[in-house]
């Protein structure tokens, strides 16, 4: 996944969350700052292994915690922690 479609990924789960019902606050906005820092990351051109690695762990995290009242954004909040993994941003 390339830079472009992981930000249309992420702008898909923002949707999805706005979208969805009996989201918790605290899981949505904990959510909202993983993708701010995962913008932030992408805006600064300075990528680092660690932090996107650091993102991906707490992304797949959240995985479990989304997956059974939001499976939809479980596959999302999934696919962007791989392609964070797999590009090594």
């Amino acid at each position: 996944m390339d830079k472009s479609e992981l930000l249309e990924t992420i702008e898909k789960l923002h949707e999805h969350l706005a979208s969805a019902q009996h989201v918790d606050e605290d899981s949505a906005r904990q959510l909202r700052d993983v993708t701010a820092d995962i913008h932030r990351l992408l805006d600064d051109g300075q990528e680092s292994s660690s932090d996107s690695h650091s993102l991906a762990t707490l992304l797949r995290s959240m995985v479990l915690s989304w997956e059974a009242d939001h499976p939809k954004a479980a596959e999302l909040i999934g696919r962007i922690a791989n392609a964070l993994s797999n590009t090594g941003i």
